[in-house]
């Protein structure tokens, strides 16, 4: 939704040249980024190897799924999370040790993890009935080493701590002792091609690109247009690494006040938007893209500042100052008709490779 009131907070539309450009050079630290640290890549290429084959099965089911490596235990070789996106098919978390696997399957999706410390909360619930049950590596193999449940649906309410009945604050007590939760971590997900080249290199599919910020009061489709003329395209943001850089590079250019055009629209009527990149369409509902919209977004439609209720089809890239950070919104097409007050604050990334 592109309601000014919807953006919480952000700085008026910036007083700057029309054409106002910047650029990242290629190969700048801050795209060159390893999501494996380099004993891990020193190790045994076994745990690489048998990861890539779990990514390529697993693919065969949906090319939607996102994967993660994590470290549960202290060694240097990480664990593989591949996320169903479904709640029935649940989480799998693969582990390699000498050549050893072992795969453990989560009861729905949400799990959190104690780095290095070798535990794994799988803490869900549904319809009243809630489980946290706990999980550690041991000789290479995944072993529960918790259990609790507890409920709270139509009377019937309980809490069980290995079974034996207990208060719910003995319940606390008892997973708190055995599993920080104030310390606790989510994975942070990519999808699949990325954690292939992951996988392959050490580094995401946008290593060694570039990016151009352009001031001007255009459509999507404009820039889209402009972008392929300059000899590279709208920037599709397909993973962690490459938002959080591009963020940074519109922080080194002053350009947070821009609303930026990025290479993603939805086809049609369907819901549900897609990276664009020259080769490929990228799901961006999911667990490793999704996190980056506004809250409560994308909207798929809005009203304009004339009281007109719009359909939105394409995103931006925007700074929320109250947040100190950036996330995505989608809008129609042309902002500065839907909304005039935004003329001299939009502008639209290119990248190139």
């Amino acid at each position: 939704m592109f309601t000014r009131k919807n953006h919480r907070n952000f700085p008026a539309a910036p007083d700057i040249l029309s054409g106002f450009t910047a650029f990242c050079a290629a190969g700048c630290a801050a795209l060159s980024l390893s999501a494996v640290p380099a004993a891990a890549q020193e190790a045994d290429a076994g745990w690489r190897d048998f990861y890539t084959e779990v990514i390529y099965d697993t693919g065969e089911m949906s090319e939607d799924l996102n994967y993660a490596l994590i470290y549960v235990d202290d060694d240097d070789i990480p664990e593989l999370v591949c996320n169903t996106q479904v709640e029935a098919g649940g989480c799998q978390i693969y582990t390699w040790h000498d050549g050893k696997t072992d795969m453990l399957q989560t009861y729905r999706l949400y799990f959190t993890y104690l780095p290095r410390q070798n535990l794994i909360a799988n803490r869900e619930g549904h319809f009243g009935y809630y489980y946290d049950y706990l999980f550690s590596i041991q000789d290479g193999v995944w072993v529960q080493t918790a259990s609790g449940e507890y409920a709270d649906n139509e009377g019937e309410v309980y809490w069980r701590w290995n079974g034996e009945d207990v208060s719910s604050s003995e319940y606390e007590q008892r997973l708190n002792s055995v599993f920080a939760t104030d310390q606790e971590v989510r994975p942070d997900y990519y999808i699949r091609d990325e954690m292939l080249q992951i996988l392959e290199n050490g580094q995401t599919t946008s290593a060694g690109h570039r990016y151009e910020i352009i001031q001007a009061d255009v459509t999507w489709t404009q820039a889209d247009q402009e972008a392929r003329a300059r000899g590279g395209y709208l920037a599709a943001l397909t993973s962690r690494d490459e938002f959080l850089a591009v963020g940074n590079l519109i922080r080194q250019q002053g350009a947070q006040n821009l609303h930026l055009w990025v290479g993603a629209n939805r086809m049609g009527e369907e819901f549900g938007y897609s990276w664009i990149t020259p080769d490929k369409r990228y799901d961006m509902i999911n667990e490793a893209l999704l996190p980056y919209f506004l809250d409560m977004e994308p909207s798929y439609r809005g009203t304009s500042e004339d009281g007109r209720e719009l359909e939105e089809y394409y995103i931006t890239m925007l700074y929320d100052s109250s947040r100190d950070s950036f996330f995505l919104n989608d809008v129609p097409d042309d902002i500065i008709d839907a909304a005039p007050s935004y003329r001299g604050g939009i502008g639209y990334i290119v990248e190139y490779e």
